[in-house]
């Protein structure tokens, strides 16, 4: 179950990411700082959504390694849009998604199976 959540989550967390780049491409390339910014953190959770999909010799470490990261920088993200007053579902969601993945590397690495 902790495996699939976090694959579940970092699948979220990364196309949700990619589609803000996507989409804001015109307005982030006149802002480097939130451009590269973006980029980052599409491809932190990019490599969130890869370590959670490795199975052979991993123990799991690198993945909540990972999804420890993501949390961070989602919650950074999230106080700077507090900051702005631009907190909604858009902004909220990749926190939850985030701390989900967090749980679930945490389960994956109590469970034997799952390892």
């Amino acid at each position: 179950m902790g495996r699939t959540l976090v694959r579940a989550a970092a699948l979220y967390g990364t196309i949700d990411a990619a589609q803000f780049l996507v989409t804001r491409y015109q307005d982030l390339r006149k802002a480097p700082g939130r451009f590269y910014g973006t980029i980052a953190y599409t491809a932190l959770w990019g490599g969130l959504l890869g370590s959670s999909m490795c199975r052979k010799g991993r123990d799991g470490n690198l993945t909540r390694s990972l999804a420890l990261t993501t949390t961070l920088a989602s919650g950074v993200l999230l106080a700077a849009h507090a900051k702005q007053h631009l907190v909604s579902a858009r902004t909220v969601s990749p926190v939850v998604a985030a701390g989900a993945a967090l749980i679930g590397s945490c389960l994956a690495a109590g469970s034997p199976d799952e390892e």
